[in-house]
């Protein structure tokens, strides 16, 4: 009988599988060389290097955790630099595109479980969602709004975390809704989620995962990975809306330029790492992270 998919892990595949995350690199790697060469002025990419720095491990717990690398890049931006919200968001959105894509890709290609059952309605949720966000919600939101936001969203999580620690050690039965009711929770979660991304560049990842740990019964390594999978489809259609829009800032994409290769390695390396250390490791750091962000604002 075949494994429900948001309980635990699937058979490694084939070697072979995994090509497709090599050459996902070499054309990224190829994309970025070219973009770097047509820049104006190299030397405004080499003055992000602190973003670069802070992406580093930004990129290692946008794989490893369901925070994703805007729980990083948002506030080391709009905090830490200074910048205003906006583009913190649209930072967030553009270098996920690269780290969560680069750990999506490294997910499906070595066989790691996803909640696919509940993945494919969120990611329509998230398509008709996100673009309506960027051209509706963003321009309203203020900018103390969307930072406001970020923290109590992060932080109200961790402390849900923190007090359940101990029930979400313990996987649990999965129910078996109907595929309509699937549909329906799956789209409401992707349509939060965009909202909430479109705010402060994440939070999609976040609330497929709480979905999935606290309501759904999911294995937690299957709740990561599908958050990161879904975080990276957020990302890509986001950082589109507003390009779509002009909205993306020359900020934006020299800090993208600078960050871009760290997190192509990065974001896989921490999907790796979650894959062989206990959960409860896991748990401990996505609690830290969170309530460390509420108090950082």
């Amino acid at each position: 009988m075949t494994a429900d998919p948001t309980q635990g892990p699937t058979p490694v595949q084939p070697s072979y599988r995994r090509f497709a995350w090599h050459a996902w690199v070499l054309v990224a790697l190829i994309v970025w060389g070219v973009l770097l060469a047509l820049h104006d002025n190299p030397g405004d990419v080499v003055e992000q290097w602190p973003v670069a720095l802070a992406m580093l491990l930004g990129s290692y717990f946008a794989g490893s955790t369901p925070l994703g690398g805007g729980v990083v890049a948002f506030p080391i931006l709009v905090l830490g630099f200074g910048f205003d919200a906006s583009v913190g968001r649209d930072f967030s959105f553009a270098i996920q595109s690269v780290g969560m894509t680069s750990a999506s890709i490294w997910i499906l290609s070595t066989g790691q479980p996803v909640a696919w059952r509940w993945l494919r309605p969120a990611m329509v949720g998230v398509a008709v969602a996100t673009p309506l966000g960027s051209l509706y919600l963003a321009p309203v939101l203020s900018d103390i709004g969307a930072k406001l936001t970020f923290s109590i969203l992060v932080g109200a999580y961790g402390l849900v975390q923190f007090r359940q620690s101990q029930h979400l050690m313990t996987p649990r039965e999965a129910p078996a809704p109907s595929p309509s009711s699937r549909w329906a929770t799956g789209i409401a979660m992707g349509i939060l989620g965009s909202a909430l991304s479109v705010a402060c560049g994440s939070g999609a990842d976040i609330v497929i995962y709480i979905g999935l740990m606290l309501f759904l019964g999911a294995e937690i390594r299957c709740a990561l990975y599908t958050s990161v999978v879904l975080m990276a489809w957020t990302s890509l259609v986001g950082i589109l809306s507003q390009a779509q829009l002009g909205e993306v800032s020359l900020q934006v994409h020299d800090a993208w330029l600078a960050a871009a290769p760290v997190v192509l390695f990065g974001a896989p390396l921490g999907s790796f790492v979650a894959a062989r250390i206990p959960r409860h490791i896991t748990l401990g750091l996505v609690t830290f992270l969170c309530l460390g962000q509420v108090v950082w604002m």
